[in-house]
């Protein structure tokens, strides 16, 4: 158990992320909508939540595009119970012609995320938006993304928040414990839980984040060696200006 005492102020974050958004839009969209993939996941479900809170529902867009034999995960519904605008694009006939040609398995593991950043830009740029990058911070350490994918945007809320912030964030917000605890997968073809996939757990992720200490030298060992092997995937994104450590946000 780590020595520093970190608490996390979420009631002061939530406020902050969400003038933040309102802020970024003044400045890089007035009177512009906001899009975002809808996957079903907590990270979806809470950005599309805090624009909604920022930026009002009628300029909020939540698009769900599922690949072949891939479900939508409940994302009309979460549209609808957030009162922000559904649109339904799937993407398994565009996948299909790309998978004509001679790719690797993992191009071929990579492409839906990077065809549904195409879809969103695209719809996006057809009606005066700007795409919201959903990751969290745990996820841009561990390099948990698909280049060009689902690490694309123009503006990124949760970029600085870890898994365990975020989600008290999301349950501040009232949202459904369950869509708020939904056990996170990458959401890939022949798809596995995170932490599965990865080795690691999250709250070990994030409290390596926060304090630098853990109590398993190995699972340190392992979570740096993530980390640094995917450094090459490092980008820029346009991220909050608030940060949860500083001194005035910390207990």
């Amino acid at each position: 158990m780590s020595s520093m005492t970190y608490s996390f102020k979420v009631k002061t974050i939530t406020e902050e992320c969400i003038a933040w958004i309102n802020k970024w839009f003044m400045h890089n969209g007035r009177d512009c909508n906001a899009y975002l993939g809808i996957s079903g996941g907590k990270d979806s479900t809470i950005c599309a939540a805090l624009l909604k809170k920022a930026l009002g529902g009628k300029c909020v867009y939540g698009v769900s595009m599922p690949d072949s034999n891939q479900g939508t995960n409940n994302a009309e519904q979460i549209c609808k119970y957030l009162d922000i605008n559904y649109v339904y694009a799937p993407i398994g006939n565009i996948c299909d012609e790309f998978n004509k040609f001679n790719l690797s398995s993992y191009a071929q593991m990579n492409l839906p995320p990077r065809v549904r950043m195409t879809m969103l830009y695209a719809l996006s740029q057809s009606n005066n938006g700007r795409v919201c990058e959903t990751s969290n911070l745990s996820e841009w350490y561990l390099g948990y993304f698909s280049n060009f994918g689902d690490n694309a945007g123009d503006f990124s809320p949760l970029g600085k928040l870890t898994v365990t912030e975020v989600k008290q964030i999301g349950m501040y917000l009232g949202l459904p414990e369950s869509w708020v605890n939904r056990i996170p997968d990458d959401g890939l073809p022949n798809s596995k839980p995170d932490e599965e996939k990865l080795g690691v757990k999250y709250s070990d992720v994030d409290l390596l984040i926060r304090t630098g200490e853990l109590d398993s030298s190995e699972t340190i060992k392992k979570i740096l060696t993530i980390h640094n092997n995917s450094s090459f995937k490092e980008g820029v994104i346009n991220l909050p200006t608030y940060d949860p450590l500083l001194p005035n946000l910390l207990t």
